[in-house]
């Protein structure tokens, strides 16, 4: 069953920057690419969404412009040597927050959508790792420093974004030649999703119709991100055997619709799954003083799930991992 709900857009610049990128571009290429292992001689291409990157060898000294691509960089067993936006309030230490964690000796490059270039000229990088929304800027300047690779983690309609995080988690591989270490992590990932749906099933919650949302500031009460079909959250948690029931109507390019609590009236019967990118709860205190939430059936019954609030919604495997996991524990009431 679906559930519609009405337009009640409140998109904020900021919370679209805490997203990761707020213009859309249904019209580019996705990145590709051709290669196999790398020799120390060989040059192979990677097609993207601003143009093509020939890289010799494989890259040692990597600059992540983006949080999904710093985390892939973790979970195949690399350090870049610089990332953009780690320790700020809504940083990658903060946001993130994953097992492996950035080393204390990788460089902060600045803003994820601008950089500071200085910075990343002095380490010298081999490679740099970044996304088509924040890379429109300065591209070319990012060429001129080295090979830099673009990514869609936003793909227009009729491919998802967990279809591109896949995509792009193996692309990375290839280009650090880690493509073992790779299907190592999505065969384990695999394996949390199958246990999961076993869990969820014995205790009687398979099936269950959710709603995947995430908190944000508005400018009166909590901007409230509601997660569609072709987000990679409302993805991980359909493979774990849940229904997710949002609608928007449309096809939402960033996976989700900002809106308010108004708009949850029509949600009411479902699951309500939640992240919080406000580690000091003041979102959910606002939430709970409002009138509207109050009389809301998921909340009249205890049927609302808050979830560890240092999940990162559009990360990589590890975070995937957490997503799962989290929610099991949430529903199961662990």
């Amino acid at each position: 069953m679906r559930f519609k709900v009405g337009s009640y857009i409140m998109v904020l610049i900021s919370a679209l920057v805490l997203l990761a990128g707020c213009a859309s571009s249904p019209d580019e290429k996705t990145a590709t690419h051709e290669s196999t292992t790398a020799s120390s001689d060989e040059v192979r291409t990677f097609t993207h969404p601003l143009g093509t990157l020939e890289l010799k060898g494989t890259p040692k000294r990597i600059v992540a412009l983006d949080f999904n691509y710093t985390e892939d960089l973790l979970a195949l067993g690399i350090q870049p040597v610089g990332v953009a936006d780690i320790a700020s309030k809504t940083g990658f230490n903060t946001i993130v927050n994953i097992e492996p964690a950035l080393d204390p000796t990788v460089t902060d490059v600045g803003g994820r959508q601008e950089p500071n270039l200085e910075r990343i000229a002095e380490l010298k990088p081999d490679l740099i790792l970044t996304n088509v929304y924040f890379a429109k800027k300065n591209y070319d300047m990012l060429q001129d420093i080295a090979p830099t690779m673009v990514f869609d983690p936003y793909p227009s309609e009729g491919k998802d974004q967990y279809e591109e995080m896949i995509e792009t988690f193996r692309t990375i591989a290839d280009m650090v030649d880690r493509k073992d270490e790779a299907e190592q992590q999505l065969k384990a990932l695999q394996t949390v999703y199958d246990e999961a749906k076993v869990k969820l099933k014995d205790a009687g919650i398979e099936g269950k119709d959710i709603v995947l949302a995430q908190l944000m500031p508005g400018q009166s009460g909590p901007t409230i991100m509601l997660f569609t079909d072709n987000s990679q959250g409302a993805n991980i948690l359909e493979k774990i055997g849940l229904n997710n029931v949002y609608d928007s109507g449309k096809f939402e390019q960033l996976g989700g619709t900002a809106t308010n609590v108004e708009a949850l009236t029509d949600l009411q019967q479902a699951e309500f799954i939640y992240m919080d990118t406000d580690s000091s709860g003041g979102l959910e205190a606002q939430l709970q003083e409002n009138a509207v939430w109050k009389g809301l059936e998921f909340v009249k019954q205890n049927h609302v799930y808050p979830l560890d609030r240092q999940i990162w919604g559009y990360g990589g495997p590890i975070s995937a991992k957490l997503l799962v996991q989290e929610t099991v524990k949430a529903l199961m009431k662990q």
